[in-house]
């Protein structure tokens, strides 16, 4: 076998649309409490990357991401500022339910996520769907947050992070919209060169992971292709 060019997430998108995540200081308390780092060790047994918007290689390095927000190690900083962040909201007893299908990586990563929100004062709930059920919640945002797992390749199409971030796509689970978001979108669909579009994307993923916060990577889970030892060419 050999590594495949695709990896898989999850994310935790967080319903931007209804309370509490229409209050981005709530989506940054969750992003805060998130650890990668453990998350790549109990989930991804070792054998996976930080989760991030796009794949390893292609956005923001290990080395850099590690320096953001809800990235940084050891954890302490981050969920103090977490903490901090809910407590000016005024919100007592935060509680969301989290609504995900039956597939291990997301089964496997609820249990993680709703232990994370634990160190932070967050009550969060697991509820697995069948999959009609799931989408049809997803795509029509009757959810607090939705585990996804979108797979992707080392160097995303110009039209990929529309499809999981923009408000008129049925993949859009989090329902986020702001302007600049679609002036950073728009304009990398236009950048022919693929050096200068991935320094657009890299703006673009900054904000998504310490402004805007609509989505909260997890980790990006290694994929492998396998094949019997006597087919050649």
């Amino acid at each position: 076998y050999w590594p495949s060019p695709t990896v898989i997430g999850p994310w935790l998108n967080l319903n931007a649309t209804r309370p509490p995540f229409n209050d981005v200081r709530i989506r940054k308390a969750v992003n805060l409490a998130m650890d990668r780092t453990a998350a790549v060790k109990v989930l991804g047994e070792g054998d996976a990357y930080i989760g991030s918007v796009f794949a390893p290689g292609y956005g923001f390095s290990e080395v850099e991401l590690l320096q953001l927000l809800g990235y940084r190690q050891p954890k302490d900083a981050d969920l103090r500022e977490a903490k901090q962040l809910l407590a000016e909201t005024g919100v007592k007893d935060l509680s969301f339910t989290i609504i995900a299908r039956s597939p291990k990586i997301q089964q496997e990563s609820g249990v993680f996520i709703i232990n994370q929100m634990a160190q932070i004062g967050i009550k969060a709930r697991l509820e697995i769907l069948e999959d009609a059920k799931y989408f049809e919640r997803a795509i029509g945002r009757d959810h607090d947050a939705v585990i996804n797992t979108p797979a992707i390749t080392i160097v995303p199409d110009a039209h990929w992070a529309g499809r999981y971030f923009h408000p008129n796509s049925r993949e859009g689970y989090s329902g986020f919209t702001d302007p600049e978001f679609l002036r950073l979108w728009d304009a990398q669909i236009r950048i022919l060169d693929s050096a200068k579009r991935k320094e657009a994307l890299k703006e673009f993923e900054k904000k998504m992971l310490a402004e805007w916060v609509p989505i909260v990577p997890v980790f990006w889970q290694k994929s492998y292709i396998a094949a019997w030892p006597y087919v050649t060419g």
